[in-house]
């Protein structure tokens, strides 16, 4: 049995959830105002609105096929990390930008970053269409925050010629990761929670 968290031991399983990174936000998220503030400044292509709208857990994959299980985790274990590459390349534009040195280069690599954070969420609704458990439509809410947390992020680093830009891009860096961490914690804790039974 290939097990759906990447955290999970396999002789105790239990779960290990990975210690939260130093740029997490402490407080509480207002989830709703972020779906908000992104759906009123953004607009998405129609094949992104669909696999954003369309319900998750629609297809019952085989039981016997763990491959539709390990998609789904790889996918969520791929956008935390992707997303825990951010803060590394934001420093370098930041340093740069101290120093002097001109930060189009660095900037190339952090929306280059985005992009590929980008298509592992997008890939992330595409697997969720498959009901793995019973907490599937709840992740894909989870993440769907996190891809217009990146939405905001990507309208930030657009604006980068003034400081609150780089103050909006710091904040949204912070975020991006926290709800990339939320859904890798939800997959853990519903694993946990089973394993437990």
């Amino acid at each position: 049995m290939v097990f759906p968290c990447s955290c999970l031991d396999a002789n105790t399983r239990e779960c290990t959830p990975t210690p939260p990174t130093e740029t997490m936000i402490e407080d509480s998220i207002n989830h709703e105002s972020i779906k908000m503030y992104v759906m009123s400044t953004h607009t998405f292509p129609e094949d992104v609105q669909e696999l954003l709208d369309v319900p998750a857990g629609r297809r019952v994959p085989d039981p016997a096929d763990d491959h539709v299980l390990t998609k789904y985790n790889q996918q969520i274990k791929l956008i935390k990390v992707a997303a825990n590459v951010l803060p590394e390349l934001w420093d370098k534009i930041t340093v740069n930008r101290k120093a002097g040195i001109p930060i189009t280069s660095a900037v190339m690599m952090f929306r280059l970053a985005m992009d590929t954070l980008s298509r592992h969420y997008l890939d992330f609704f595409r697997e969720s269409s498959f009901k793995v458990d019973n907490r599937v439509q709840e992740r894909k809410d989870t993440a769907k925050l996190g891809f217009f947390a990146l939405r905001n992020l990507r309208n930030a680093v657009d604006q980068l010629n003034n400081v609150q830009s780089l103050v909006e891009c710091e904040e949204q860096i912070k975020l991006v990761i926290r709800m990339a961490d939320e859904l890798h914690g939800q997959i853990c804790e519903t694993y946990e929670v089973t394993s437990k039974d």
